[in-house]
């Protein structure tokens, strides 16, 4: 999040401005970029149940890095803007090898 310069401080669901936890932090982030809140709590909660209660399930796990990977793709590559744009230009060229 912070490569995005997602904020550290701020209110928060608080009253004052404080250190801003990760939930917090993951809810600024999906103001700014949407569409990840969901894989990123996910990845949230696997993290804590294994920093704090146990060992993750190794499926979890395996879980976490797929939907990680998905939200990399996205975020960084931007995966999907990219594929759209190789459709259109596919539409607009009607199939044809045009490049």
């Amino acid at each position: 999040m912070d490569h995005f310069k997602v904020p550290t401080k701020g209110k928060g669901k608080k009253v004052k401005v404080h250190t801003l936890d990760l939930s917090e932090r993951i809810d600024e982030f999906d103001t700014m970029k949407p569409g990840h809140k969901d894989a990123l709590d996910a990845l949230r909660h696997v993290g804590d149940y294994g920093s704090h209660q146990g060992e993750a399930d190794a499926q979890a796990l395996l879980d976490c890095f797929e939907l990680l990977e998905d939200a990399l793709a996205e975020l960084i590559d931007q995966k999907k803007a990219m594929l759209a744009a190789k459709a259109q230009k596919l539409i607009q060229n009607k199939g044809k090898d045009n490049w």
